[in-house]
């Protein structure tokens, strides 16, 4: 995509703030690279080149050059990469507009049931992955759509609501039915899991059927460091010294805690959103499979529990073939192969991707 723009008396402290702007981003980058010209200023952010026309101190023009967002593709809705089966929804008006319809530039939508609860799409994409950007549309054939609109998403157990400075964010919709409406978002989503939930506030089709096709923008999630989405084990409890870890994921880091919503998987009983110390090195631990030449005679670990209750912490002592002997806190032993365990590293969190307390 190119956009040419027309600024006259653009400061250059402001240049930044103006590219931003053009490209829906959040803000400026904390670092630029610029070069200067004769005549001509460059700036060269992530994602974008800005060049700049100068006449004496004045700015005449600006010429954006947004390069292909490194994490923009269709997810798989419209190419039907993501399966009817990871589609669902609060409710459904027929078989013929069930969530398997709520497909972007699809012949038929998803429609609700007429009700007045709340009504939602759902997509499981199996994975986890960054969204970037949402596009919805309407009915092909019918006056029907939603106008209002909040995201509502998913890592583990708990579901957050999408949130820009600070509050609920609430994207307007569509209009009619057949025109899509594309919103870039502003700060990062890691989901497993995502709802286009109506808002409650809108006026569109109190108490009766709406009406949905989509598509969700992003990428696949992967990160070596630990940041909002990452897939970790979590200190649980200690009792007798016998320490338990379960698995989550990470939905805050503070610069001092992070927090974590179980995910469910291994066991463990936790069902709400817990903290603990970034302080403590082995309190958190990133779910990061090791291999066979890692893991050595006197490694320390967590591995499986076998009352598939998590993890527990131990020191490896034996070795059988592929099996490993672990031994815990308490004196027992847990035998377990390489994928039923992890080697306890210190955790690397993301430089700046912290929020304040």
């Amino acid at each position: 995509m190119f956009t040419r723009g027309r600024y006259m008396d653009t400061s250059l402290a402001n240049l930044c703030d103006v590219a931003m702007n053009v490209a829906q981003r959040k803000a400026c980058p904390l670092t630029t690279d610029s070069s200067v010209g004769h005549h001509q200023l460059k700036i060269i952010v992530p994602d974008l080149i800005v060049s700049v026309n100068i006449l004496g101190i004045a700015v005449t023009s600006i010429f954006i050059s947004i390069n292909a967002r490194r994490c923009s593709k269709p997810l798989g809705l419209k190419s039907r990469m993501i399966f009817s089966r990871q589609l669902s929804a609060s409710s459904e008006r027929d078989s013929r507009h069930s969530a398997r319809h709520g497909r972007l530039d699809g012949n038929s939508a998803w429609c609700s049931a007429r009700s007045s609860f709340a009504k939602y799409f759902q997509i499981d994409f199996g994975r986890t992955v960054e969204v970037t950007s949402v596009a919805t549309q309407g009915h092909p054939r019918e006056e029907k759509w939603i106008q209002r609109y909040i995201l509502r998403y998913s890592l583990g157990k708990n579901w957050f609501t999408y949130q820009a400075s600070g509050r609920d964010k609430v994207f307007k919709g569509n209009r009619d039915g057949r025109s899509a409406v594309r919103h870039y978002l502003k700060e990062r989503l890691v989901a497993k899991k995502l709802r286009i939930v109506r808002h409650e506030n809108s006026r569109d089709f109190m108490g009766s059927t709406v009406c949905l096709r989509a598509e969700v923008y992003g990428c696949s999630f992967d990160t070596e460091c630990l940041t909002f989405g990452s897939e970790v084990f979590a200190h649980w409890n200690s009792i007798k010294k016998h320490t338990r870890y379960i698995h989550g994921y990470v939905t805050k880091v503070h610069r001092t805690s992070v927090h974590i919503s179980p995910s469910g998987k291994h066991g463990g009983n936790a069902d709400s959103i817990f903290e603990l110390p970034r302080k403590k090195e082995f309190y958190v631990i990133k779910d990061e499979k090791s291999s066979p030449q890692e893991i050595k005679i006197g490694s320390d670990v967590i591995v499986a529990s076998k009352d598939n209750v998590g993890f527990s912490q131990g020191k490896v002592t034996q070795k059988y073939y592929s099996w490993y002997g672990v031994e815990l806190g308490n004196g027992k032993t847990v035998w377990g192969k390489v994928d039923e365990i992890r080697l306890l590293k210190r955790p690397i969190y993301c430089e700046k991707e912290y929020i304040t307390a």
